[in-house]
């Protein structure tokens, strides 16, 4: 086997570097829990390792030149080549200044002083570490609430950065800290992990089996009161968290020293939330781009007692307009239900309003959320949307970075062989079309889905097929185009994905939405106008929602003016852009 790492770096000067060894850049290789390895540099311009350098340089030459006995050496394989050469031209150049200053900070005096705690980076991947303005004013707002209340910041914006933070200087502050932070997913929980490790936070994973957590947690809140330490860090999911095991064991911490943060908090608004949240957590902080539920204002106030009050607001728009999010452009594609479909949209909307009548009954909700989500399965797996994205992936040319949001439930009738599951049905048309694509649910493991993950970001994948896993939290920052196949009528969903499609990552400049909008089409009867009117009403909701801060929002105007003529509908944005109000025409306007 030929296991020797050598390489010869000539600039325009002539100037030369050679090195031996390696010194790969993973955690297995540069943390010394794990592995030890050593990497040797000979720069031309010294003297003094003149006989190394010419040395190791000779041999290079000798082995380029395939003059080793006992050794064979091939050309570089074009695919290979050219894979190179796109990550290259894709990669952001190293930003010198920033390298120099970087090594002027581990250079510092202090660097050998091991942190007696969590501390405040200098750097983080790379960059200069900085507390954004808006983070700084959220932090400000969040102390003068007396440590309490909610952050409704913008997906992608930094939430969880700026909480690290706040809890890094609250523990500063107080001097000692029980950190609890609750997700509602293990993607979720594993991102926090490696953001408070960044921190100088070692949390303790309170999310996969009992038996890998609970002699630690138990160990490590022992010696928290006995003094030994004070600062220890939790990281749990839901599901755990309302678990009597993990909440016992946390009700001995002082009240004035627990930190509670509950990432997308907004799920803590049910009612079976509050008697199982922690009690006695002095200081509170909730995350999330849509804490506000707009169909239950109980919900809304039992969020409000146990975080407080909304303490600082940082939108989609604030967040484009500052450049903490990639400006995007926003495709529409419209298609149409044809004439069983509507039919059968037609029926389950009736139904709907039936059980919505004036006598509704609360015992009927189960077969409320049945017959809405029938209907919305229906416009998910509209035929005309497998035409329409058929058409548009064969045509397509960056098929890199590509992530497909489909709808639950299976696909069924002329518009495919055999009736299958949407993802694998819309897996199966980007395959036939010489896509590279993964199916990203629940159903996959969660090492699965962080291979998935891996595969993606490193490009050995075109498309990620996702039904709602990726509509909260885990961050796939390097997507550039996303794909709406399906939608619910929850505004929460689409902010939400929003921004997760818009997150900054080295070289992206710009991302693309494409949204398969769905009308009752002209095979819809005159009884069918008034329900077709509202069917495009609700979409447009979204539509204008995604184009108000779309680069191109004439153009998107342009694709769908016809049809706001068609139903009479009009639309103006009323104060800060990304607020609209939509209304029906007066009768005879030509607005």
């Amino acid at each position: 086997m030929f296991h020797d790492k050598l390489g010869v770096l000539r600039d325009e000067q002539g100037d030369m570097v050679v090195f031996q060894g390696s010194a790969n850049e993973t955690p297995y290789a540069l943390l010394p829990d794990f592995n030890f390895e050593s990497i040797s540099v000979f720069p031309s311009w010294r003297p003094e390792l003149y006989d190394h350098f010419h040395a190791h340089e000779r041999r290079f030459e000798m082995l380029w030149e395939n003059n080793v006995r006992d050794t064979v050496v091939v050309p570089f394989p074009e695919v290979g080549l050219e894979r190179l050469q796109e990550i290259h031209r894709s990669a952001p150049y190293p930003n010198v200044r920033l390298e120099l200053d970087i090594d002027k900070l581990r250079s510092a005096p202090d660097k050998d002083e091991a942190p007696t705690g969590p501390s405040v980076p200098n750097a983080i991947t790379g960059e200069l570490f900085k507390i954004q303005g808006h983070q700084r004013r959220a932090l400000q707002n969040w102390q003068a609430h007396d440590f309490n209340g909610i952050f409704e910041h913008a997906t992608g914006s930094g939430k969880t950065i700026a909480a690290v933070y706040g809890a890094t200087k609250l523990w500063g502050q107080v001097g000692r800290l029980f950190l609890v932070v609750s997700v509602p997913y293990q993607n979720l929980a594993d991102q926090w992990v490696a953001q408070l490790r960044i921190f100088g936070w070692r949390a303790i994973e309170c999310y996969r089996s009992r038996s890998d957590w609970e002699t630690t947690l138990h160990s490590e809140i022992s010696a928290y009161l006995s003094g030994i330490s004070d600062a220890v860090c939790v990281v749990v999911v839901m599901r755990t968290l309302a678990s009597i095991e993990f909440r016992s064991a946390i009700e001995s911490i002082d009240a004035d020293q627990l930190l509670f943060v509950g990432d997308e908090c907004h799920h803590f608004g049910g009612r079976t939330w509050t008697s199982i949240l922690p009690q006695n957590s002095r200081y509170r902080l909730g995350l999330s781009a849509t804490p506000v539920d707009a169909w239950s204002t109980s919900r809304n106030e039992r969020l409000k007692d146990y975080f407080g009050p909304i303490v600082d607001r940082f939108s989609l728009t604030d967040a484009l307009s500052q450049g903490v999010l990639t400006p995007y452009t926003y495709e529409v594609i419209l298609c149409e239900l044809n004439e069983d479909e509507a039919e059968e949209y037609l029926d389950l909307t009736s139904r709907i309003g039936r059980l919505l009548s004036d006598d509704y009954d609360e015992d009927e909700d189960s077969r409320l959320r049945a017959l809405l989500g029938r209907r919305a399965r229906l416009l998910a797996h509209c035929r005309d949307k497998f035409d329409k994205l058929r058409d548009l992936v064969t045509r397509e040319t960056d098929q890199a970075l590509s992530l497909f949001y489909c709808g639950d439930g299976a696909v069924e009738g002329d518009a495919l062989e055999s009736s299958m599951r949407h993802v694998e049905a819309v897996t199966s048309t980007l395959h036939a079309s010489g896509w590279k694509s993964s199916i990203f649910t629940a159903e996959e493991s969660l090492k699965e889905r962080r291979q998935i993950l891996s595969n993606f970001e490193a490009r050995l994948i075109d498309a990620i097929v996702a039904i709602r896993c990726l509509d909260e939290g885990i961050d796939v920052p390097a997507c550039r185009t996303a794909y709406i196949l399906a939608s619910s009528r929850n505004s929460r969903q689409f902010v939400q994905r929003r921004g997760r499609i818009l997150r900054r990552a080295p070289g992206k400049e710009s991302a693309k939405i494409v949204d398969f909008v769905v009308t009752l089409g002209t095979v819809a009867s005159s009884r069918m106008e008034d329900v077709a009117r509202r069917l495009f009403k609700d979409e447009l909701k979204r539509v204008l929602e995604f184009a108000a801060t779309a680069t191109n929002f004439q153009q998107v105007h342009t694709s769908i003016s016809d049809l706001l003529d068609e139903y009479d509908l009009s639309y103006e944005f009323a104060g800060s852009l990304g607020d609209y109000v939509l209304a029906e025409r007066s009768s005879g306007s030509n607005d």
